[in-house]
């Protein structure tokens, strides 16, 4: 998904306000974001689809309403690639749960058929009210997509 091998280049105010709305937008959907510094500098990499997260979002919101929603960077410890990821967490685990995030995974996935390193949608197996996973640390110290 994303790898990040150079700097990253600070936001213009105008792609602050932007990105700002965009966390904001989600962040009234009810989708946490623990690392807002971090999610707002992977939404600046991913501006070609950024724009297109919230209304997916607002779908998986309408797909699984009891699922506790987290929008968080997430670093593969073998490659090092940075990805944002959005945790859905349930109740309840079970084949109905999991048969609804398969669903909910297609509708967000089809959302951004024709991009490119656009966010996963997936679960972690925590229950709703599980802290974030620490984070992924600050993009701008030297690693941007490439």
């Amino acid at each position: 998904m994303f790898g990040y091998t150079a700097r990253m280049p600070k936001l213009t105010a105008k792609q602050q306000t932007t990105v700002g709305e965009v966390v904001q937008t989600i962040q009234r959907l009810g989708v946490a974001v623990p690392h807002k510094d971090t999610v707002a500098e992977l939404l600046q990499s991913g501006s070609a689809w950024a724009s297109r997260l919230a209304p997916a979002l607002e779908r998986v919101r309408q797909m699984l309403p009891d699922a506790a929603l987290s929008l968080e960077p997430y670093t593969d410890p073998e490659s090092g690639e940075t990805l944002l990821v959005v945790y859905a967490r349930f109740p309840e685990y079970s084949e109905v749960s999991l048969q609804r995030m398969d669903e909910a995974q297609q509708a967000f996935a089809a959302a951004f058929q024709d991009t490119i390193d656009f966010p996963l949608l997936t679960t972690d197996f925590k229950p709703p009210n599980a802290p974030p996973s620490p984070a992924a640390g600050r993009l701008s110290s030297g690693r941007r997509p490439h």
